[in-house]
């Protein structure tokens, strides 16, 4: 009698899981590798240790972390998802992409490869601005980029910039291909988490609950009204909320019942839905939303530079960073935040599902929902439940891309304290981790579907 129950191991899972570490170290590696013609030491006493500043917010929403460490890999992933985002849209616009799409493997084939070639040009305009960024974080202290560096230097920086995009990239396609879950998703969670024990640290060092705990224990549970410990309290019982409440929101969906005339016809009728989940764009609109509210924190302090003094243009660009686009915590720019986050959800839901080809596709496969004629009835059908679907969903983006304003907010006030860790960990970085983990457990949970059936085939 055996003791402890055999346990099967899939190889095949393991190798992926090793590989996708082995993957994710280089990353990891590379992003603590100081990008060449930088003032380290004058990173270290200025920039070293900020919260997510104004300027780098979208850094740290797109490209999984901000300029903790400006390394040759310091455009991340940011570059690659930026470039399929446009080659989706453009695919929606231009008839041609749109045909192609339809094309199967080998439409799929082509588009990823415009992706590719797309991420290059897109990568030097990133690294330019990158490093026009990196220049802001010193203005009215030291630079961080000599003042006397050459053009030849920032060109050497913009190609090292631009080559390690290209090459993560690369290595989040191979992952993708050869590893668990999707390489590009899981750059962006590991660059999130890097940063959590430090701002953990932190923000716990602020909030002493060993302390409050200790005086407690000695008999003075007065120590446990204190704010800030009451604080900590509140940002651990909200984290874990706040997960449970994202889990739950990603996972739901609703199943359109779907039937098919065939099976009908031979006496067996089959059943089979059509998931429409309540959270069908991810965080794309998080993400068109920022950029859209940060480029002008990138572009405007440029044109500023070159304006001539007092013209027009000048006073321009000044009353731009005196209004709300540069106050994130402002009234104004949390409200347009949040409708920004709602018209681009329900935008981007017909760019990600559409409606038309869906009930064209049924009706080829001799497929109907139940009391909904195919074709432009079923068409409209689905539009409707989206867009109803899709309006709840926008909400739940909006609240939980808003939760760290408030959240920092409420304990500023409470505790006279600032968080750090809501500043890098809010909610958006949430969702992604919890998008990257669920896909990733689904696809273990396939794999190993997939052993058990071979094993009782062969």
């Amino acid at each position: 009698m055996r003791l402890f129950p055999r346990i099967s191991i899939n190889r095949d899972i393991v190798n992926k899981i090793l590989f996708t570490l082995f993957a994710l170290a280089v990353f990891r590696l590379l992003s603590n590798i100081p990008l060449p013609g930088l003032d380290m030491n004058v990173y270290n006493s200025v920039v070293a240790g900020r919260t997510t500043s104004d300027a780098n917010f979208l850094l740290t929403l797109v490209l999984g972390g901000s300029l903790e460490t400006p390394s040759i890999v310091g455009l991340g992933i940011g570059v690659f998802i930026t470039a399929s985002i446009v080659v989706q849209l453009l695919t929606s616009i231009i008839p041609k992409l749109e045909e192609i799409s339809k094309d199967g493997t080998r439409g799929k084939y082509v588009l990823d490869r415009i992706t590719r070639f797309l991420t290059l040009p897109l990568s030097l305009v990133y690294s330019f601005g990158y490093l026009v960024l990196l220049r802001q974080q010193g203005q009215g202290q030291l630079p961080l980029i000599p003042a006397g560096a050459t053009p030849n230097t920032l060109l050497f920086m913009t190609i090292i910039l631009t080559a390690g995009s290209l090459f993560v990239m690369w290595l989040a396609e191979f992952v993708s291909e050869k590893g668990i879950a999707n390489g590009a998703s899981l750059m962006i969670m590991f660059g999130i988490l890097a940063g959590l024990p430090t701002y953990m640290q932190i923000d716990i060092s602020q909030m002493a609950p060993v302390y409050a705990i200790r005086e407690a224990l000695s008999g003075n549970p007065q120590a446990l009204l204190d704010p800030k410990f009451l604080s900590l309290v509140f940002v651990a019982i909200s984290m874990l909320l706040m997960v449970g409440f994202v889990i739950f929101i990603t996972e739901s969906a609703r199943k359109i019942v779907v039937q098919y005339a065939s099976r009908q016809r031979s006496g067996a009728v089959q059943e089979s839905y059509l998931p429409l989940k309540l959270n069908q764009n991810g965080v794309m609109p998080i993400i068109f939303s920022s950029a859209l509210l940060t480029m002008p924190q990138l572009i405007v302090p440029l044109i500023s530079s070159v304006a001539v003094p007092d013209s027009p243009l000048a006073n321009f660009m000044t009353s731009l960073q005196e209004s709300f686009l540069f106050k994130p915590q402002s009234g104004g720019y949390v409200l347009a935040y949040f409708l920004l986050i709602v018209l681009f959800s329900i935008f981007y839901i017909f760019i990600s599902f559409k409606p038309d080809q869906v009930a064209e596709n049924m009706q080829k496969n001799g497929s109907f929902i139940p009391g909904i004629r195919p074709g432009k009835s079923t068409e409209n059908y689905l539009i409707k439940v989206l867009i109803r679907l899709n309006v709840v969903g926008a909400f739940f983006l909006a609240f939980i891309a808003l939760i760290p304003t408030f959240g920092n907010l409420l304990v500023a006030n409470f505790a006279q304290i600032n968080l750090q860790l809501l500043s890098v960990i809010g909610g958006t970085s949430i969702l992604i981790v919890i998008g990257v983990v669920l896909e990733a457990t689904r696809q273990i949970a396939a794999l190993r579907a997939t052993q058990n059936y071979d094993r009782f085939t062969y």
